[in-house]
Parts: structure tokens; C-alpha cells; sequence
């Protein structure tokens, strides 16, 4: 069967297989939620671990981010912020292995704050030891943040809790798109569950704003015949119509295709489709680099007059062009 795609990016598809996918609106990724902020010390390492102003700061950007995101579908009420608390255990019994949440809970209770009163909340240290900022829960409550914050960080962790996992990239050993190769992890560029949240205006990708509920099946509709189909731009606030395009390679396994336009300072990004490859039973996508010849993955984006083939599959995708006075709107067959 032979599909094409019209799209903000023109694409041309040829694909097999289909499959049914449901994006419904869902308590857990939608709605305002209260978050609890417990800050807590250890006698071995004694002190507040960030300040009430270091802590509010970015959770004002994260809920910005979100509130774009999601089209407003989602964003934080009331953040509660905790005094400095002190574990009864030492920071060294915890970094050896022991967990810190229940103890966590408990002095909070013990302060007047009951966590089970909360939709979200984050657990705030320092410790000895650890390179990275934080780990959050996936598709439930609960992060924890050491020693550092950031906007990224809190929208990265945050994501997990919705049921994110990480946006990575596929990179190739032979020069090909989808050969034999290797999983990159956090490799998609343009994803804040990737590398892109260190951009200005990086955004979910389509398939997770779909998975969300923050786009609708009917905006990222499963292509089922070939045709020209025009994609707008989804970090494009306000834009109407079909903003990603799913392709069903295989039972389990589909292709989405998304297009941005606020990356100005990346001509892939501002010129191509972006092919996405998700396995339905791995909670991570993959980001295809559509120019593999390169180490980098910024430029992977596919660009008008260029096609992505799935020989095996029989899926064809071909960027067509952006639409003349409408820099939103990309072509695809």
C-alpha cells in the first residue's frame, strides 16, 4: 500500500501494516497539580540544600514549559516548599544504598506536611556523591534532586513521572539510517527527554504529546492510505489541524513524524520532518538521524526533496516542502 503524507514538511510514506491508538484525556497527565518540596539534611551533612528562591524559580519556568507544552492541559497550583528537615539517618547510610523516601515522608508528616495531600512531589539533598541532578519515578510520584536544580532537570524528571521515558537516537555502524547499530541514549536533540531541553525551545515530541492527551488522535492521525498531507509546525502554539503523523510499521512497532519551527538557529529542524521510531513495549523513541554520515545529530531531520525508506516494511517518507507563506506548514507524501 502506498501513503503518502502532506505535512508543514511535505513526506512521502508507503507503509503495511496498521494498528489502533487512543489518546484520551488522563487525571494523572492533565489537570493543575499541587507539588510538595521537602528539603532535607543529614547530621553528617548538615545545611539547606537550596534555597526557597532557588527552588521556586524554576519550577515558575517548568510550569511555563508545561503549560506550552500541553496547550495548557497541564501545569502546577500550588507548590509547598518545606523547612530544611533532618533524616535520622546518616547521608553515607543513604548514598550506600538505602532508600530515602519513606524517612523522607515521615519527618515531613511529623512537620505538618502530609505528602499523600499532594499530587506531586520532589525530594530535595545534598550529598557526597553523584554526577547527575536527579531521578525521577516513571508513570507515578516521586523525584528526587541533589545537589543541584534546573529547569531541565524538573521538566526531564517531571516527564518521567508522567510516563516518559527517554527520547534517545539510533546510530548506525554503516553509514545507514536503520541498520545495525547502536541505542544512543538521551540522543534526540530536539526533545526535553533527550539532550533538547538545553535548547530555548525544545518540546516533547509529538508522539509523547499524543500519549499525553495533550494532542488528540485526530492531530496525530494514523495514516491508512497514501496521499499528500500537510503537517503543522506543533511548537507552534495556537496552530490548527494535523500537527505529527503515526505510521504503523509492525504490530508493536510505528514511525511518527513531527515538525518544529521555533529552533531558528538549526536549519534541519527548520526545514525537515523528524522521524521517530517507537517500540510499544520499550518506554523510550527513538530519533532517527536521516543524516547518518555526520556524528551529530542535530542534523537529522529529514529535508525537502530527501526520502526515508524502511525497505523491508515498504514504508516511504518523503519531505516535500514547506508551504510558500506559511512557514508552519511542512509537505510530506
Amino acid at each position: 500500500m502506498k501513503t503518502t503524507f502532506r505535512a508543514f514538511l511535505i513526506l512521502m510514506a508507503i507503509f503495511l501494516g496498521l494498528g489502533p491508538w487512543n489518546a484520551e484525556a488522563s487525571p494523572w497527565t492533565e489537570g493543575t497539580k499541587s507539588v510538595l518540596a521537602i528539603r532535607i539534611d543529614f547530621d553528617d551533612l548538615p545545611g539547606e540544600p537550596l534555597t526557597t528562591q532557588a527552588i521556586e524559580d524554576p519550577m515558575g519556568e517548568a510550569n511555563e514549559i508545561f503549560k506550552e507544552n500541553s496547550s495548557g492541559k497541564f501545569q502546577f497550583g500550588k507548590v509547598t516548599i518545606t523547612p530544611t528537615l533532618r533524616m535520622p539517618k546518616t547521608s553515607a547510610v543513604y548514598e550506600a544504598g538505602v532508600d530515602r523516601s519513606n524517612d523522607a515522608h515521615d519527618i515531613a508528616r511529623a512537620a505538618g506536611f502530609e505528602p499523600n495531600q499532594y499530587d506531586l512531589e520532589m525530594i530535595l539533598y545534598k550529598q557526597h556523591a553523584g554526577s547527575y541532578g536527579g531521578l525521577g519515578n516513571i508513570g507515578g510520584k516521586g523525584l528526587v534532586l541533589y545537589n543541584t536544580i534546573s529547569t531541565y532537570i524538573i521538566v526531564h524528571e517531571m516527564g518521567h513521572n508522567l510516563g516518559a521515558g527517554h527520547s534517545d537516537s539510533w546510530r548506525t555502524s554503516d553509514g545507514s539510517i536503520l541498520g545495525e547499530g547502536e541505542n544512543r541514549p538521551y540522543g534526540n536533540p530536539f526533545d526535553w527527554m533527550g539532550g533538547g531541553g538545553q535548547q530555548p525551545h525544545g518540546l516533547f515530541n509529538v508522539y509523547l504529546k499524543n500519549r499525553f492527551g495533550w494532542l488528540t488522535d485526530a492531530e496525530t492521525p494514523t495514516v491508512t492510505q497514501s496521499g499528500l498531507y500537510r503537517i503543522q509546525a506543533h511548537d507552534v502554539p495556537g496552530l490548527q489541524g494535523i500537527r505529527g503523523l503515526k505510521i504503523q510499521r509492525s504490530p508493536g512497532q510505528s514511525y511518527w513524524v513531527e515538525f518544529r519551527q521555533r529552533i531558528k538557529d538549526n536549519v534541519y529542524s527548520d526545514n525537515g520532518a523528524g522521524i521517530l521510531r517507537v517500540f510499544d513495549q520499550i518506554n523510550d523513541c527513538q530519533f532517527l538521524d536521516t543524516t547518518p554520515e555526520t556524528e551529530s545529530a542535530d542534523d537529522g531531520p529529514l529535508l525537502v526533496g530527501r526520502t526515508f525508506s524502511d525497505m523491508a516494511a515498504g514504508v516511504h517518507i518523503t519531505t516535500l516542502r514547506k508551504l510558500e507563506g506559511d512557514p508552519n506548514t511542512l509537505e510530506v507524501m
